[in-house]
């Protein structure tokens, strides 16, 4: 053998154990950071059964009713509405909205919101006072208010931002504002992803938690016009699929075949795919749907529309508030407590 061939085998095998450690470093890296990110969710998973500690959401159910139109919330014709909102030093008069009724979606008056910086700011208030929250001495029920709520303020935000709600699809390209560890909670980093997959689906078993997750858009469970809260997180919830399920923006039945949203397809392993769909219709559906179940034997999933279940026209989009009085000294009365308002106290009761 030639030197020159000597030294081809020799760089050859040099080049092998370069690569194996180097494949042996990554692969110990992603080992050691699947383990971290293991520990990271068991840790914010533990829970305190027997505690009475309730945390204050009084905060966002105010926001929410600012900017949130519920579906039978509309005046009669002719007739314009008075909505309870908490008070701004101005009345608020809201004109008969056209809220899409036959739909039972909720509208949001992004253009309201975005347009007013306290509005912001009492958003941003609440999502740094959740992030005090000490979430493991929490009880379950208390925890999952906690977690819907902390999820579809962030998302409120970040659409309030303009930032595109396509982003939060299941099986989009995992990438944006979304899953951006933005929160950190009990000195872990998170996102508004990995509270939605990480903390709430990994957590709560059952498919019903799937109808507090809002996603903004026309397609998905409605954003509620009240926070989630302990006492009252699985009547809100059943409110909530009773709605989607009652509507073509979730099932639709055209003689013989269902239509079903896309949003059943992500997560179809919770739901317990087509047969499962005919139960969450059994379980939530109106009586029309409930007794054409048995003439199905087709099933369609449609398409998931990203597009904001936004009020826009002056008649229909809270045109009011826009130009109600809000203002941008940080007086505005939001039902703030303690905390909010100068840093004292946590908002969390026992």
């Amino acid at each position: 053998m030639t030197q020159g061939n000597k030294d081809m085998r020799v760089g050859k095998l040099l080049l092998m154990l370069v690569i194996a450690f180097g494949i042996n470093v990554i692969t110990g890296t992603s080992v050691r950071a699947a383990d971290a990110d293991l520990a990271k969710w068991d840790k914010l998973a533990k829970f305190s059964p027997k505690s009475k500690i309730k945390v204050d959401h009084k905060l966002l159910s105010n926001l929410l009713k600012y900017a949130v139109m519920p579906y039978n919330a509309r005046a009669k014709k002719g007739e314009s509405q008075r909505i309870q909102r908490p008070r701004t030093g101005t009345k608020i008069r809201h004109s008969a909205a056209r809220t899409s009724k036959r739909k039972r979606l909720n509208m949001i008056a992004f253009k309201f919101v975005r347009g007013n910086p306290t509005y912001r700011k009492a958003l941003d208030n609440y999502l740094g006072y959740l992030q005090d929250v000490p979430v493991a001495a929490l009880n379950r029920d208390q925890q999952l208010a906690y977690w819907l709520n902390f999820h579809n303020a962030g998302v409120l935000r970040m659409l309030i931002d303009g930032k595109k709600a396509s982003q939060m699809d299941p099986n989009g390209q995992r990438k944006g504002p979304y899953f951006e560890p933005r929160f950190q909670v009990a000195g872990e980093r998170i996102s508004l992803a990995d509270i939605r997959d990480n903390i709430i689906l990994r957590n709560w078993k059952d498919a019903s938690v799937l109808y507090g997750i809002c996603y903004g858009g026309r397609s998905g469970p409605n954003m509620l016009a009240e926070a989630f809260e302990g006492q009252n997180v699985h009547a809100l919830l059943e409110r909530n699929a009773r709605d989607y399920l009652r509507s073509p923006r979730g099932i639709k039945l055209v003689g013989t075949t269902l239509n079903y949203s896309e949003f059943f397809s992500w997560y179809a392993d919770r739901f317990g795919g087509e047969q499962g769909i005919r139960e969450q219709v059994r379980k939530y559906g109106d009586g029309q749907a409930v007794s054409n179940l048995d003439r199905v034997n087709r099933y369609r999933s449609k398409r998931f529309s990203w597009k904001l279940a936004e009020l826009r026209s002056s008649s229909n989009a809270l045109a009011a508030v826009a130009n109600s009085g809000l203002n941008t000294s940080g007086n505005i009365d939001f039902g703030v407590w303690n905390h909010v308002n100068t840093g004292s106290g946590s908002g969390v009761s026992n």
